[in-house]
């Protein structure tokens, strides 16, 4: 804005260009207003023109209240115009705020009435005030080249502050780490860094995680499996945000350190989930048949009732497969049948020879139990016959003595299991007990399976230790 003098009659005629000022620091702000800082040196700039001659240019200020006279120079006309510097190394200190200032031409001859005079409207900033309110002062954000009249300088929704002592972020720059995210939507928002596009150093950009992959930017591995989100998304294929992608119940890192498929719930396809397999079942996921026993996992433990880490679930010595081929139990060892052949007569005929010789087998047992059963009787009744004409109190008996006499009275045979029910004795008492019987030559001790049978001396079947259908 210029304002200027009118010309004084009879005096020379002058006229004077509105004054431009320049900074050592040029202040950049949103307005078209003019800033200055006051602490920095400035030259005035203008042109006098008109009659030749000797003339004095004063640099004036006011603020609506005072009217100063600055500083004055000589100006010497020559032709029609001349060029005016005034040089300001800082304003006065009191000479700050809103201000006009004027440059005023007066004649050469100490006349007090100015000839003529120009003026313009700036701002003049305190070195260590704070226009805007921002909590920077205007030494700080004009040496840092931020707006001084603006409390965001970039418009990020962070304050100058902010960005330079808090944040770290540019105040000049909405987007200070060019990842597309402002950094007033970073701090505000997400918690990101402005100042990476990269918050967590995952190998994914903040955008990429938010927009794209729906993970956390500020953690490195959002779900906690272990692996990092860029393991998950670029090598794996695996789900960032689940621990256990394939919800099988091993977790996604486990599954890798094991060599089970992550993204597959039953890696070797054999009807158990991976988690299963290793928490509850104790096989391998990924071997569909654990035992080797030609059952797959899946099949032992839903349909046939087997153990998948066992070839012979019943210990009969027949695996669960061969079992489950001859239409046996795989799970209870005393039922079983023959082989098979290709020829159904001999298969018959090994049946039936099979089962004469189990109905054989069973006569003699019974005939030598009954015999057995007749002798002991005679034998007691002579014993008793013998007490009574003693007229004395029998002796207790001694565990072998126990033994044997249930032996006698069984025939010469029985099952561990029934002495143990016989007697009453805990189950490892009568085994130390039959241990000790077999080692003094008392008894023979046979194993069938998971039983073992305990026999007299001389009272042992004769196909003891043979097995029946081979």
């Amino acid at each position: 804005m210029g304002t200027a003098a009118g010309p004084v009659a009879g005096a020379p005629s002058i006229t004077v260009d509105d004054p431009s000022i320049r900074g050592a620091t040029n202040i950049d702000t949103a307005s078209n207003d003019t800033y200055v800082a006051g602490w920095e040196p400035h030259t005035i700039t203008t042109t006098v023109s008109g009659d030749p001659g000797e003339y004095q240019a004063c640099l004036t200020m006011e603020s609506g209240v005072d009217d100063r006279e600055i500083e004055c120079t000589p100006v010497t006309v020559m032709n029609t115009s001349e060029t005016v510097e005034i040089e300001r190394s800082e304003w006065p200190d009191n000479a700050t705020g809103t201000q006009t200032v004027s440059v005023t031409v007066f004649a050469n001859n100490s006349s007090d009435e100015p000839l003529n005079a120009s003026s313009t409207q700036l701002t003049v900033l305190s070195q260590n005030g704070d226009h805007d309110d921002d909590g920077v002062t205007n030494k700080k954000e004009v040496d840092e080249g931020i707006d001084p009249t603006l409390k965001d300088t970039d418009g990020d929704d962070l304050t100058d502050r902010e960005e330079l002592y808090a944040v770290g972020s540019n105040p000049n720059e909405s987007d200070t780490d060019g990842d597309g995210l402002s950094d007033g939507v970073e701090e505000n928002n997400y918690g990101t860094d402005p100042t990476t596009n990269d918050s967590d150093g995952d190998g994914l950009t903040d955008p990429a995680e938010l927009n794209k992959h729906g993970t956390d930017p500020t953690s490195i591995d959002t779900d906690g499996d272990s692996l990092s989100d860029y393991e998950e998304v670029h090598e794996h294929g695996t789900n960032p945000n689940e621990k256990d992608s394939d919800d099988d119940g091993l977790d996604d890192d486990k599954e890798l350190s094991l060599g089970t498929d992550p993204l597959d719930a039953d890696t070797d396809n054999d009807g158990l989930e991976d988690g299963a397999e290793v928490h509850q079942h104790k096989t391998s996921p990924t071997d569909p048949d654990t035992d080797d026993d030609g059952l797959k996992d899946g099949p032992e433990v839903h349909e046939h009732g087997t153990d998948p880490s066992s070839p012979d679930t019943d210990g009969d010595g027949v695996d669960d497969a061969t079992e489950i081929e001859r239409g046996t139990n795989p799970v209870d060892q005393k039922f079983f049948l023959l082989a098979p052949t290709e020829n159904p007569l001999q298969t018959a005929a090994t049946v039936l020879g099979g089962g004469l010789l189990i109905g054989g087998v069973w006569y003699w047992w019974r005939r030598r139990r009954d015999t057995t059963a007749d002798e002991n009787t005679a034998l007691s009744a002579d014993q008793d016959h013998q007490t009574d004409e003693k007229n004395t109190t029998p002796e207790p008996l001694t565990d072998e003595d126990h033994v044997q006499q249930l032996l006698t009275e069984h025939g010469g045979r029985m099952h561990q299991s029934d002495i143990v029910t016989e007697t009453g004795w805990s189950k490892s008492k009568v085994s130390r007990l039959l241990s000790q019987m077999e080692d003094e030559g008392q008894i023979t001790k046979i194993s069938v399976g998971r039983e073992n049978l305990i026999t007299r001396p001389g009272d042992e079947p004769k196909h003891a230790g043979s097995t029946l259908g081979e």
